[in-house]
């Protein structure tokens, strides 16, 4: 998609009759849809609201437990599933059904208590339920805070025997595990944290912490799973990030979008560069997205026509006409009466059930109502 990067920030550069060929947006939480203080402005809730009644599918990223995303997704009233603790877990709420997990190994998660209790720090272990840590403190206070889950914290000395030594053995379902200290005491024993943890990918997440998850999680190959199994093609997709555990997924899809204060690594990945957090530059490029989206005429029959073909779809003012009654009386009289209740958007004469079986899967992901 052709993008102007010298535009103003916030600003739709490309083609608005292009937008409706995106199905599905994908977006960072942590410093891209959340500022400084962890909290998602109403305004941006209200947008990606807007947003997902155009029928693009919103998908909500976060490196954290699922509790914050959780409630963005009840307050926006989205349906596709979560991407949580950088791709490690997808979850289906409200249920909140396992549909993809990727689990640290054991040994990485020996390592890590051996190497906590040698050196002084606190291990964090995320599962899907709690958040278990080896000692309370200031360290054990920010993982509850950014993690939004003070009920399912726990510490070495309340667990249950045989559960402290599934995670000393290596056989708990760890999906993060997490090093803290100190920032300058992180600044000195990063490098050695990075290159001894086995089998597993590790950064320097914050000031003070090391985090790592299973080499096969990644939130690039999370978003890649979920847009196969909702047969979305990449270039069917919008990325949204501003860091560079962002570049991964902003890399490959139909859109990259970063926020202006992103990190230069996120600005040179980006297609299209809207405003900075504290200027609302996201909730305005939702706005605009929605508007162009929703203005745009013909959307639902031209993607009919890439999910059935041309030769059964009509957008004809005749034949959506002609479809806007059925044969009750109080129909017959609207239509000698030259009103319509109802006009249709498209008009689909499938010629087989395979035909049928693919229209109704496409009306019910992307949630348009079909009238037989």
């Amino acid at each position: 998609m052709s993008t102007d990067r010298t535009a103003q920030p916030g600003v739709l550069t490309p083609q608005p009759s292009r937008w409706g060929r995106f199905r599905l947006i994908a977006l960072d939480v942590d410093g891209t849809l959340a500022g400084p203080n962890g909290t998602v402005s109403a305004r941006t809730v209200a947008a990606l609201e807007r947003v997902e009644r155009t029928g693009l599918r919103v998908v909500i990223i976060t490196g954290r437990a699922y509790p914050n995303a959780l409630a963005l997704w009840q307050q926006a009233h989205l349906s596709a599933p979560l991407l949580i603790c950088g791709g490690a877990l997808t979850l289906q709420p409200p249920a909140m059904e396992v549909l993809d997990a990727r689990y640290v190994p054991g040994e990485a998660v020996r390592a890590a208590l051996e190497l906590g209790g040698r050196l002084g720090l606190t291990v964090g272990l995320l599962t899907k339920e709690k958040i278990w840590v080896t000692k309370p403190g200031p360290l054990a206070d920010l993982l509850r805070r950014i993690n939004v889950t003070a009920a399912a914290m726990v510490t070495v000395d309340t667990l249950p025997e045989d559960e402290a030594q599934r995670f000393t053995a290596g056989t708990a379902p760890v999906l993060k595990l997490m090093l803290g200290g100190e920032p300058a005491l992180m600044d000195r024993l990063a490098p050695e944290l990075l290159d001894t943890l086995p089998g597993v990918v590790a950064v320097r997440s914050m000031p003070e912490f090391v985090e790592a998850t299973a080499p096969e999680a990644s939130t690039a190959g999370a978003l890649q799973a979920l847009a196969r199994n909702m047969d979305v093609a990449p270039d069917e997709v919008i990325a949204v990030g501003n860091s560079d555990n962002d570049l991964g997924m902003l890399r490959g899809v139909g859109l990259a979008v970063v926020p202006a204060d992103a990190t230069p690594a996120a600005l040179a990945a980006a297609d299209l560069v809207v405003g900075a957090h504290h200027f609302e530059g996201l909730a305005e490029f939702l706005e605009a997205l929605a508007r162009a989206r929703g203005r745009r005429p013909g959307a639902i029959s031209a993607q009919l026509r890439g999910v059935l073909g041309s030769g059964v779809v009509s957008a004809r003012a005749r034949d959506l006409s002609r479809h806007s009654y059925d044969a009750w009386p109080v129909a017959v009289k609207w239509r000698r009466q030259h009103k319509s209740p109802y006009r249709p958007e498209a008009v689909v004469r499938p010629r087989s059930r395979e035909q049928i079986s693919s229209l109704l899967r496409w009306a019910g992901r992307e949630r348009v109502p079909v009238t037989p």
